[in-house]
């Protein structure tokens, strides 16, 4: 009896090595290996963002005013490109673009979602929503917020591209993570954020929208996908 219980032991021993070693290989055959950043390294964002479009023209002489809510050293460990300009149009109103690309979306190095960054550097959180911006190429899944540092007022719109995936809020930028992650890619990820000083907020998306669809539509077509993902990430046709 002894001998038999023995023999089962050994068995069930060997069974978990079994099933531990085919975990572990299974484990290494998933592990991304294949970066997305190395396909668009020779992008340059502060290149391909247009100066001048439509009603608007950069405005430098006030590039200062855009505030980025995190610290140098974190933007500099999570973002190989930060571009932030200043756009002013002919009535004299001023929107704020930065966008913070970084080339490993894995979970420790992922874009920052404003949502997070900003009360993290004392602004308070006043309202989040998600909205679909409008454009010629489909409509933009985005998120509102509206924050406030003192007596300064910044309603935001931003997006972010996670590989050819355009995702809001954590959920989205997981599920794209590990949708990549299955198919042994790390992606790349882009942070879109646009934002005005007002304390009309209403009249400041309104505006937003209009600079968004512009701007969209002013990028070169052989780089639109970099900013606004494949268009099926877009909602081709909805309100």
């Amino acid at each position: 009896m002894s001998s038999l219980n023995a023999r089962t032991n050994l068995l069930r021993a060997a069974l978990v090595a079994v099933l531990l070693s085919g975990s572990a290989g299974l484990a290494v055959a998933m592990k991304p290996s294949r970066y997305m950043a190395q396909e668009n390294a020779a992008v340059e964002y502060a290149r391909l963002i247009p100066t001048q479009f439509g009603e608007w023209r950069e405005d430098s002489a006030v590039a200062t005013s855009v505030v980025n809510p995190q610290q140098k050293a974190l933007l500099d460990t999570l973002y190989s490109q930060l571009v932030s300009r200043v756009y002013v149009n002919k009535e004299g109103r001023r929107i704020m673009l930065s966008l913070a690309y970084g080339g490993d979306q894995s979970r420790d190095t992922q874009v920052h979602k404003p949502e997070v960054c900003y009360p993290a550097q004392g602004f308070e959180l006043l309202g989040q929503k998600k909205v679909e911006i409008k454009t010629p190429y489909g409509s933009i899944p985005s998120m509102r917020l509206l924050t406030r540092l003192g007596a300064r007022v910044e309603p935001v719109t931003y997006w972010i591209r996670v590989g050819d995936s355009i995702v809001r809020g954590s959920l989205e930028q997981n599920a794209a993570r590990l949708k990549f992650g299955m198919k042994g890619v790390v992606p790349d990820g882009l942070l879109i954020r646009i934002s005005e000083i007002s304390t009309d907020s209403d009249s400041s998306y309104r505006l937003q929208d209009q600079f968004v669809s512009e701007f969209v539509s002013n990028v070169d077509s052989k780089f639109r996908n970099l900013i606004v993902g494949k268009p099926d990430s877009l909602s081709v046709g909805s309100n």
